[in-house]
């Protein structure tokens, strides 16, 4: 009786924590669209508003049902029933925290499905390691394939050492490796049922659905930057050419998806943007248009929570009036 009084105390301790850092999160996302200089009447103008609503109500859609992908990983490994409607609210608040400093906040808020599901912690924070690093191959690899020949004419314009980047891959599987073998030495008894879950055909048919789920989203969103751009130029785009700008914007997500310390990976999508767009697109073109779809993409992500909270809070109301408890 004393452990289940201490345990909730922990948990609501927990709640209050992340109370406090959700409304942190929230101030930085208002900080941020203040600190854009952008000329806001190219959003507001007759013409674009529209389309730019449009993009903002699609990228709300998508950011709602984002966690799907990860609910299914943990819904393997933990072995037990989670609806997404358990998890959505999760997904949505611990989305908002990327925008605090540290780029971690957002991956940390996860492990709140723990304590609501009474699952293992390991297991919610593999399934987000897991759900992380697929999502990167997911993006990554039809970034690669768009982009074609472009990434062979940037390596040999870039003149780099065939020898040191097969080095950096080696050294980068050595890391993984020892750390691999520590943990398991530390861990070994929960790494063999954690891989025995990981390494069958139905986590497979998971990173399958999950592989297409992820590229549809990574190209949606690249589409849409790509979209702003050709609105604020007025220019239409050839299909080549739209093929290459969404790979490229693909490869600037997630450049900026795993940069360390870069909050919602501020600076590094410009930068890889401008990097490889320049001389296709005027560069004053691509950074108003990566600022106005940053705001846009600021602004969905607080809807896309207020609108789940909602939601959440209406759901807990009508189960206190269902159970006579109000």
């Amino acid at each position: 009786m004393m452990k289940m009084i201490k345990q909730e105390k922990i948990n609501k301790l927990f709640k209050y924590i992340g109370n406090i850092v959700t409304i942190v999160a929230i101030i930085m996302i208002v900080k941020k669209i203040y600190s854009y200089q952008v000329d806001y009447s190219i959003i507001f103008s007759s013409q674009n508003l529209f389309f730019f609503t449009v993009i903002l109500l699609f990228y709300v859609i998508m950011v709602i049902i984002g966690g799907v992908p990860w609910m299914g990983i943990v819904r393997l490994l933990s072995g037990c029933k989670i609806c997404y409607s358990e998890v959505v609210f999760i997904y949505v608040k611990s989305n908002i925290l990327k925008y605090i400093p540290g780029n971690i906040f957002q991956y940390a808020g996860r492990n709140e499905l723990a304590i609501v599901k009474n699952i293992r912690h390991s297991e919610v924070a593999l399934a987000t390691i897991i759900d992380v690093i697929w999502s990167v191959f997911s993006m990554l690899l039809p970034s690669i394939l768009m982009l074609g020949d472009q990434w062979k004419a940037w390596l040999c314009h870039q003149e780099l050492p065939v020898s040191k980047v097969v080095m950096a891959i080696c050294a980068l599987i050595v890391i993984v490796a020892i750390v691999f073998f520590i943990l398991y030495k530390w861990k070994k008894q929960m790494l063999d049922n954690m891989i025995s879950k990981v390494f069958n055909v139905k986590f497979l048919r998971v990173l399958l659905f999950n592989f297409v789920f992820y590229v549809l989203i990574g190209i949606s969103t690249s589409g849409l930057y790509v979209a702003v751009f050709s609105l604020i130029s007025g220019e239409f785009y050839f299909l080549n050419e739209i093929v290459i700008y969404i790979g490229i914007m693909l490869l600037a997500i997630v450049a900026g998806y795993i940069t360390p310390g870069s909050p919602g990976g501020v600076g590094v999508r410009e930068a890889v943007s401008l990097f490889f767009l320049k001389g296709m697109i005027d560069e004053s073109v691509i950074l108003s248009g990566i600022v106005i779809t940053r705001i846009i993409f600021v602004i969905a992500d607080f809807i896309a929570y207020i609108v789940v909270w909602i939601i959440f809070k209406m759901k807990k109301l009508l189960k206190k009036i269902q159970y006579g408890n109000y």
